[in-house]
């Protein structure tokens, strides 16, 4: 039986990259494969697992390193320094890693983002290693640092060309988009293949006895439109345009409606949490940050429930997705899976989902403003039922053709089988 180890800096968290992990994992166990996790934070699981600290990119030394890396020029005796640190804290994560390896008795490494984004440094230079030394990889990209404005300006280039991602030894490169593997080989010369990101159609929770508290349990306005960013608060998810949104739908139409954001903050610092706070309360609106409420899946601690993303957006009147870059964008798809109105501004790697499924999906797409056709459509979608039910069920049929995970199983099957004529037997 093949061995595959997912790995990551985090799992099993609520980010999109440990969303999709957990799908690629059920995939490969659906081929016959035996499954185990590597991170250095690791959400509550039942797989197999090992967690090394040094992954974590909240780990003090990592994030020492990363202030030096992507901050202002240094000195070239302290790009030496810094060199040497990294170079240091490698040959510890790559010893790690291998005892981990040995130990779990992995044949195939599914590096999950860990060799696109350098959120640790140490450890895509250790994967590189380990690469060009025969192990046997599938790196699964979700964002590049390229498209990234705070990793431009760096001193690390050399690691940068050299790990993220590398292109030498038994590694196969999957992007989530059409664009990023475009741009992999334009600026790389490595070839990807495009693997969209996959849902499952056939667990779609709807409101029952757990989840029918929720607005109320959330601390929404009674009467209020539910309306669900299911999203960190991080500036590029651009919730200050759902807000606008939720304020002209109560001053152009008097319909009065409560912004509910699933996910936390604090990624990329308080700032623009705060930002958005203030210009909620400027504009009148309701705003609940629930990320202490909504997670993964249902518990209850201490009489004190916690609801799934599934639970919200089973309330959700319309789900808003205004980002300005995205990996893929998990909620576009979310709200046809849930059968709910999109609001979503078009970020670069919209048109690669829109395009994909024959331009059929129909949103409300705007193009970085909220305009007075976007909120008219979206009052309309919300007070007329026959219009509403309409669309949402085209979109769900739409999203169910071509971005189903009956599918996945079979491309992680060829990815499988093309290293060393086949050697890996699934």
């Amino acid at each position: 039986m093949t061995t595959i180890a997912i790995l990551s800096t985090r799992l099993y968290g609520q980010d999109g990259v440990s969303v999709e992990a957990r799908k690629w994992e059920r995939a490969y166990r659906s081929l016959g494969c035996e499954t185990v996790l590597i991170a250095g934070e690791l959400g509550a699981t039942d797989t197999p697992h090992m967690v090394i600290p040094e992954l974590a990119f909240t780990h003090p030394q990592i994030i020492s390193l990363n202030e030096r890396a992507f901050g202002p020029p240094l000195a070239v005796s302290e790009r030496k320094n810094l060199r040497r640190e990294i170079e240091a804290l490698a040959d510890t994560i790559e010893r790690q890693l291998q005892a981990a390896l040995a130990c779990l008795r992995v044949d195939v490494l599914s590096v999950e983002n860990a060799l696109a984004i350098p959120m640790n440094l140490p450890l895509g230079l250790a994967l590189q290693r380990l690469i060009a030394g025969g192990q046997t990889t599938i790196a699964r990209h979700h964002d590049f640092y390229w498209e990234k404005e705070r990793f431009r300006r760096n001193n690390v280039g050399w690691l940068l060309r050299a790990a993220f991602p590398p292109s030498q030894g038994p590694i196969r490169h999957v992007t989530i988009n059409d664009q990023a593997r475009r741009e992999l080989y334009q600026k790389r010369g490595v070839d990807a293949q495009w693997v969209p990101n996959a849902f499952d159609f056939d667990s779609i929770q709807g409101i029952d006895s757990y989840n029918r508290d929720l607005p109320q349990s959330l601390g929404v306005v009674p009467d209020h439109k539910l309306i669900l960013q299911p999203t960190r608060i991080v500036p590029r998810k651009g919730i200050e345009r759902s807000i606008e949104l939720v304020a002209r739908l109560r001053n152009d139409y008097g319909l009065p409606g409560t912004l509910v954001i699933s996910g936390p903050a604090g990624d990329e610092g308080r700032t623009y949490a705060d930002e958005i706070q203030s210009k909620a309360e400027s504009l009148g609106v309701p705003l609940i940050c629930a990320a202490d409420r909504i997670g993964l899946e249902r518990e209850v601690v201490e009489g004190r429930k916690t609801y799934a993303i599934g639970d919200a957006y089973a309330h959700a009147d319309l789900v808003t997705f205004p980002s300005d870059q995205e990996g893929f964008g998990n909620p576009v798809i979310e709200a046809a899976v849930y059968c709910k109105p999109l609001f979503v501004n078009r970020y670069p790697v919209l048109d690669d989902i829109l395009n994909l499924a024959g331009g059929e999906f129909d949103f409300i797409v705007i193009e970085g403003s909220v305009d007075d056709e976007a909120v008219a459509r979206a009052n309309h979608l919300l007070t007329d039922p026959p219009v509403r039910e309409q669309v949402v069920a085209h979109n769900f049929q739409v999203a169910r053709r071509h971005f189903s995970m009956e599918h996945l199983p079979h491309k992680l099957k060829l990815l499988l089988e093309s290293f060393n004529n086949g050697s890996i037997v699934v």
